[in-house]
């Protein structure tokens, strides 16, 4: 699994990219304790394989190796990821801010 880090004017970002998928992690240091994934991304055709999980378990330690204690994300409410997220230890956080959107959250 490879990681490229990107620093910004705003923070850092990160992407962990693994055959046939790629997250990808955004960090603020105006909020250095939370990191967002504002991207996780499986081929379709490479779905339910477990490669979903892996990419999200390794944007998860790259959270704690940089001291983060909460992974946030924004998924749309009435579909599938929701309820995959929730298997993965996610919880939902805010609903109705945005049209059809929640924010899910995990701390560790």
């Amino acid at each position: 699994m490879d990681a490229i880090y990107f620093y910004t004017l705003a923070g850092e970002e990160v992407f962990v990219h693994i055959e046939h998928g790629i997250c990808r992690l955004t960090f603020d240091r105006k909020c250095p304790d939370v990191c967002f994934v504002s991207t996780l991304i499986v081929n379709e055709s490479s779905r339910q394989h477990g490669i979903g999980k892996q990419l999200l378990r390794a944007a998860e330690l790259i959270a704690k190796r940089k001291c983060c204690n909460r992974v946030s994300l924004q998924v749309e409410n009435n579909s599938w990821k929701k309820e995959w997220y929730k298997r993965e230890g996610y919880d939902v956080i805010a609903d109705g801010y945005d049209e059809g959107m929640i924010i899910m959250s995990k701390e560790f």
